[in-house]
């Protein structure tokens, strides 16, 4: 994965873990591609969230 997250000496506008994403280019078994990201981190207090970003051509 790629990850994105704000900068560490910057205090987040929500100080949620939800500011950090965590990218991924996956293909399904049809060939498709997707840009998929996971916002939050496993194990903090809520559960990450996944999100289609794109669909690549």
């Amino acid at each position: 994965p790629e990850r994105i997250a704000e900068e560490w000496w910057r205090p987040g506008a929500s100080g949620e873990v939800d500011a950090i994403r965590d990218y991924y280019r996956v293909e399904d078994e049809e060939g498709r591609r997707f840009w998929l990201f996971r916002a939050g981190l496993h194990g903090g207090d809520r559960e990450p969230r996944w999100f289609v970003h794109g669909v690549f051509s």
